[in-house]
């Protein structure tokens, strides 16, 4: 479930790991008259009880916490107070413990000089990052990778990596949050200590969002193989259920279902509400996988039961859409069940919903009301699906710019600190010589910069000009075509009744008024054209075929990918684009009796806009001569305007059809 946040390892203070003690010898001490056994003893066992039953390991922590108290022991009331925070941090309760691991951190006010300094930055950064503040999550994180990295303290420092990268990886930067999962995998090899299946769950998620289904399912086992080892039935139910995930998409989901089991085994013992869940929801994919609907369905249904009263409205909804999903794809459903579970859907209030998800509401919904014969309210709900997708295209190129950003801020900053720290150790004389390599380095870093900004607005200069010549020719073209227009449409009719008032012959002025006003009413609507700057070539091609609808004249159109929502065509070609397409159809409805089908294809590939008109009255068109240059002024014009924007014209011949084929070349980046 991509948008849960991906757990982060949370760290207990060390002394609470320190103690020789058991279970069993904890429980005796509870009663001992020494208070700083007692003390010790409630701290134990509240460690021991917070993944199972965290409730009851409050109770133990706030009681270490009041005998430290009686004791005057700030370091271990310091120590209990961050263990109950992260206490409520596994119930969920976030704002409690944000508001406990800062009281922690205020008990000591030299901190720096506590063994729990970096403990508590750990912890209060994932608390943070669990609310959703990445960046203060983020800022805490490093100075508790650096207090750790200055103690030795390699384990921990590796686990912050890690909770950094993911922090970075909810944020959707990809790039920075491998790179510190990496560092904290060749930290813990460096030092030869064991990588964790925390770890190695952090580097699994990385890879099966980049689709490296392989590493993925390559790393979720080593993980696996970690928290067995380390006996931790929380993450072997986590690297279970993320296993068998991959497992499904590969096909292989008699292995997921084995993993399944395994996962709800662990999950179920320790009450783990959050995992349950997921483990359901990854147990309906594998059925969907496997085209079982029925069993698919009833899995949601259990996911829906495990916590009715507590399920965060995120979690709700995507499994809510998953059912609907299941619904529709089962034919044996009827469809009243979809439409009210996507109303269920709804009533959570989408605009609070992830884009993801809005997106999958009007997907789903579109599907629905085709089924429905809705066919106009399916169009708006599958518009609407892909202009969701355009918005999360555009965040998620934001946030690679914001990575890059990033990146470069922490290089600047670390590059100041090493330089700090080389200063430091040289000598008066050393550091004189090295101002003076620095001052020659700015030097030509300054001239370097101003050749490439001078060389960015020349490049910019010439693409304008290149702009402008296009449409200086586009309006050139466009007034000789409106010339032609008017010469041979409105000035021959009133050429013929000026004619025929001279030769007193009998005519209808009133009727022939009334065709020279719809003739100029035509012109006119040719030179209007929709807002190209916000419509897709589909759109303008749907827009121009409305005009002739009234005549009665037939014109179908097929659009190929028909699921592709990035249409929308470069300002610089558009206008060009949308003259050509009006011209062909156009000439194509001139050519043709009425009852006659043209046919408009669109088709788009990666770097190719291709458009084609078929005219079933070829006889009647002249052919090209090979290089798109036909004897006719429309495909005359039509030639000029594809030359302009890099294109091509072509006239096919067969089977008595005419085809009018254009191609124009549009790279990538371009039409995304």
């Amino acid at each position: 479930m991509k948008n849960i946040l991906p757990i982060l390892l949370f760290l207990l203070p060390s002394v609470l790991f320190a103690q020789e003690l058991t279970l069993e010898k904890a429980t005796e001490n509870l009663t001992a008259t020494d208070s700083e056994l007692r003390m010790k003893a409630h701290g134990f066992i509240g460690k021991q009880l917070i993944y199972t039953r965290p409730d009851s390991a409050l109770f133990h922590f706030n009681s270490s916490i009041g005998i430290a108290k009686e004791r005057k022991d700030l370091l271990s009331e310091q120590t209990n107070t961050v263990a109950l925070g992260v206490a409520y941090q596994v119930m969920g309760l976030l704002d409690t413990s944000e508001a406990v691991l800062k009281r922690a951190m205020e008990l000591i006010p030299s901190l720096s000089d506590s063994m729990n300094f970096g403990i508590i930055h750990n912890n209060l950064a994932i608390t943070l990052a669990k609310l959703g503040r990445h960046t203060e999550a983020i800022t805490l994180l490093h100075t508790a990778a650096k207090y750790y990295g200055r103690t030795a303290e390699f384990q921990r420092q590796a686990d912050a990596n890690m909770s950094i990268g993911n922090s970075y990886k909810v944020m959707g930067y990809f790039d920075l949050a491998m790179q510190h999962i990496n560092d904290a995998v060749l930290l813990c090899q460096k030092n030869d200590i064991p990588v964790n299946g925390q770890l190695w769950n952090a580097l699994g998620l990385i890879y099966q969002d980049q689709k490296k289904r392989t590493e993925a399912a390559n790393a979720y086992r080593n993980g696996l193989d970690a928290a067995l080892q380390e006996k931790n039935s929380y993450g072997i139910a986590l690297l279970s259920d993320n296993l068998s995930r991959v497992l499904t998409e590969l096909g292989r989901t008699d292995s997921a279902f084995i993993l399944l089991d395994t996962a709800w085994h662990h999950a179920s013992m320790g009450q783990m509400k959050g995992l349950m869940i997921q483990i359901h929801r990854s147990k309906a994919m594998a059925y969907q996988k496997e085209k079982k609907y029925a069993e698919a369905r009833a899995a949601i249904l259990e996911a829906l039961a495990v916590d009715k009263d507590g399920m965060p409205t995120d979690t709700k909804a995507w499994l809510l859409k998953n059912m609907a999903e299941y619904q529709l794809e089962d034919d044996n459903v009827p469809l009243e069940e979809g439409e009210a579970t996507l109303k269920q859907l709804a009533e959570l209030g989408m605009d609070s919903l992830p884009l993801t998800l809005q997106g999958e509401y009007h997907r789903i919904s579109s599907s629905l009301l085709s089924f429905q014969g809705k066919h106009e309210q399916a169009f708006a709900e599958y518009r609407a699906y892909h202009a969701l997708n355009d918005q999360l295209w555009n965040v998620e190129k934001s946030n690679r710019i914001s990575e890059l950003q990033i990146q470069f801020e922490t290089q600047q900053k670390d590059d100041q600190i090493a330089l700090l720290q080389t200063e430091q150790q040289l000598t008066t004389s050393r550091i004189r010589n090295q101002r003076i390599a620095m001052m020659g380095m700015a030097g030509g870093g300054l001239l370097l910069l101003g050749l490439g900004i001078s060389g960015f607005l020349l490049f910019r200069q010439r693409k304008r000009n290149e702009t402008l010549a296009h449409s200086i020719a586009a309006r050139d073209a466009e007034r000789n075509r409106l010339a032609r227009e008017l010469h041979d449409g409105v000035a021959g009719e009133l050429f013929g009744l000026q004619m025929a008032v001279q030769g007193n012959k009998p005519i209808d002025m009133r009727n022939e008024l009334g065709r020279l006003r719809d003739e100029i009413r035509h012109i006119s609507h040719d030179l209007a054209m929709p807002d190209i700057q916000k419509t897709s070539l589909p759109e303008m091609a749907d827009y121009l075929i409305g005009r002739h609808r009234h005549t009665g004249r037939e014109v179908v159109l097929m659009v190929q990918p028909p699921d592709d929502a990035k249409w929308t065509l470069p300002p610089d070609k558009a206008q060009h684009i949308y003259r050509m397409l009006q011209e062909g159809l156009g000439n194509a409805l001139r050519h043709t009796a009425t009852e006659d089908l043209i046919k408009v294809r669109l088709n788009r590939t990666a770097t190719e806009v291709n458009i084609s008109i078929e005219n079933p009255n070829g006889k009647t068109v002249e052919p090209s001569n090979g290089n798109g240059n036909g004897n006719g002024i429309g495909l005359k014009n039509l030639h000029e305007r594809a030359e302009l924007i890099g294109g091509k014209i072509e006239m096919i011949m067969t089977d008595g059809h005419a085809i009018l084929m254009m191609m124009i070349p549009i790279n990538r980046q371009e039409h995304g």
